[in-house]
């Protein structure tokens, strides 16, 4: 199976009133799809790590519904997200 693209979509303290949490979404394509799944990670846990370090842990809490995800869009056809030009119309 190929690699999903990922892109880190959300990143930010959660709720924004009076925060308890990081709030960390990914978005991933893969096979010209694309989807989006995002978790929160406590301050807790989050406290003396780096950026990266509370998106890895995001990363791993949500790494099963990832890779579910990924195994569906291996499924489907390749036409689904490919690019597509419409022919000339033919002359009758």
């Amino acid at each position: 199976m190929a690699t999903p693209k990922f892109k880190i979509a959300k990143f930010n303290l959660y709720p924004a009133d009076e925060p308890t949490s990081m709030a960390v979404g990914f978005s991933f394509k893969h096979k010209g799809r694309q989807a989006y799944q995002d978790t929160t990670i406590p301050l807790a846990d989050c406290e003396g790590l780096t950026e990266e370090q509370i998106a890895d842990l995001a990363f791993e809490k949500l790494r099963g519904g990832i890779e579910a995800q990924a195994a569906i869009f291996e499924t489907k056809g390749e036409i689904l997200g490919a690019d597509y030009t419409p022919k000339a119309k033919t002359q009758e």
